[in-house]
């Protein structure tokens, strides 16, 4: 869980809580991406070293259920349970040779602390949740394959106080979010996709770290089905004419084909998302394709919505058994624009 602050001023200040943040220990890695078109009060740039602040205080709010292994464990693989962090802006710093870096705090109950230091696979998912959460809070990219932990309690001088609205130590914005996007309340299913892809679409480059075991090809539902279902379709069954006319132009325009390149793997980080669906297309923006899902059959369906320059194009995707509409409108997508990439996390 973490928590999205909201700017402070003279008309809430009496609603205001001051945390003064204990350091722990460093995390370093580096940003590798970022989204440019985001305002920050510190100028971004790729390549660069970042230093995370993992620090404590006792005003963060500790999950509903203690930290049992037996109890936690089975939550955590179900996205069910999650250790609130409270994470600050970025700003800029120099490292011991002098070079620029950035610095994030990321505080967490000091009840919790206790937990991490004598359970090495929790904080091993703490650590990469602080990552999550400083690359939602910044639209950036954090290298999982440089990540080092310093000698250090904290990087810095010190660690600023942050200023949090009381009634947000109090909110849980994931169950916000994860109400809004309840299946329920849309007639159509691709309206919570289109939400959901509305919060974090049109990042410079994935958020996760990359994969390396391939997933099987399909897990069937063996009372349904057998291999007699291809791992991927593609439908062209929406019949509009091969040229168009544009801006009222007598010049014919023909429209291109569109191809998708579908690839699915397990993710490194299975605590987190088990699954990794890179579609890769020659579309060049996110505004120009859609993400659907058939919970009938329970699938995810890619689709095209430039129907200017493309010719109409849609790409089935089964998805394994184990994977349900939860999980789905739990997913995270993201569009490199570089690679005309999309990538899906389950």
């Amino acid at each position: 869980m973490s928590f999205l602050l909201k700017e402070v001023n003279e008309s809430n200040r009496k609603d205001v809580v001051l945390l003064k943040p204990t350091p722990a220990f460093v995390i370093k890695s580096k940003v590798i991406g970022y989204n440019q078109q985001v305002v920050r009060t510190i100028k971004l740039e790729s390549n660069v070293k970042i230093f995370i602040n993992l620090c404590y205080d006792d005003q963060v709010p500790q999950p509903d259920v203690p930290f049992n292994p037996n109890i936690v464990y089975p939550l955590i693989m179900n996205n069910k349970w999650e250790i609130p962090i409270v994470t600050s802006s970025i700003r800029s710093d120099v490292d011991k040779k002098g070079n620029n870096c950035y610095v994030c705090d990321c505080c967490i109950n000091t009840e919790c602390i206790d937990w991490i230091v004598k359970d090495l696979q929790l904080r091993e998912i703490l650590i990469e949740w602080c990552l999550e959460s400083c690359e939602i809070r910044e639209s950036l990219e954090i290298s999982r394959d440089h990540i080092a932990f310093p000698k250090l309690k904290l990087k810095g001088d010190s660690i600023p106080s942050i200023e949090i609205l009381n009634d947000e130590l109090t909110t849980d914005v994931d169950k916000k979010i994860s109400d809004a996007l309840k299946p329920e309340l849309f007639s159509d299913p691709s309206s919570f996709f289109k939400m959901k892809r509305s919060l974090i679409d049109d990042v410079d480059d994935q958020v996760m770290g990359d994969t390396d075991g391939e997933l099987p090809p399909l897990f069937p539902r063996a009372e349904i089905e057998t291999m007699s279902k291809p791992l991927i379709q593609e439908l062209t069954e929406l019949d509009l004419d091969k040229n168009i006319k544009r801006n009222n132009n007598t010049q014919v325009v023909e429209r291109k084909e569109v191809t998708f390149d579908v690839t699915m793997r397990k993710t490194k980080a299975t605590d987190v998302y088990k699954l990794k669906i890179e579609v890769v297309s020659n579309i060049n923006s996110s505004l120009d394709v859609d993400l659907n899902y058939s919970e009938i059959n329970n699938e995810l369906i890619v689709l095209n919505t430039n129907l200017i320059d493309f010719k109409p194009k849609e790409v089935k995707i089964p998805l394994p058994d184990i994977f349900s509409k939860e999980n789905v409108s739990n997913m995270k997508v993201f569009f490199i624009k570089s690679e005309r990439k999309m990538i899906i996390y389950i």
